[in-house]
C-alpha cells in the first residue's frame, strides 16, 4: 500500500463568506475538508486553488513527500507554522495530530 501526503493550498482571503467555505481555505474547498483518514503527512502551501500546481513550493514538497515520505516542514516561516498547528489541534482528528513532528 503506497503511502498518501496531501498538499493543501489556503489564501489570505476568499470570495467566498466565511459561512459559504470555510476558513483557512484556498478559494474552492476548504483545508478541513482535504483531511483523508490513511494521510501520512500534510503541508500546507499559500496560492489559490488552480494556482497551486504551478508553484515551486509546491513541486518541492511533493518531490520530498516522494523522496522522504514526509513533507518538508522547515520551509515554514513563523506565520504558515502557526496556521499548520492551528488546523492540526482544531480542524483534524486528534489521532493525525499525535502523529505529526512536534518541531513543525
Amino acid at each position: 500500500r503506497e503511502e498518501v501526503g496531501v498538499v493543501a493550498a489556503y489564501r489570505d482571503w476568499s470570495l467566498w463568506p466565511s459561512a459559504w467555505l470555510p476558513e483557512p481555505n484556498d478559494g474552492t474547498v476548504s483545508v478541513a475538508s482535504m483531511w483523508l483518514e490513511e494521510m501520512k503527512d500534510f503541508v500546507l502551501v499559500n496560492s489559490g486553488h488552480a494556482m497551486m500546481r504551478y508553484q515551486e513550493q509546491t513541486h518541492l514538497q511533493i518531490r520530498s513527500f516522494l523522496s522522504e515520505g514526509q513533507f518538508d516542514h522547515s520551509v515554514y516561516d513563523e506565520g504558515q507554522r502557526a496556521m499548520h498547528k492551528s488546523v492540526l489541534s482544531s480542524v483534524w482528528p486528534s489521532a493525525l495530530v499525535a502523529t505529526q513532528d512536534t518541531e513543525i
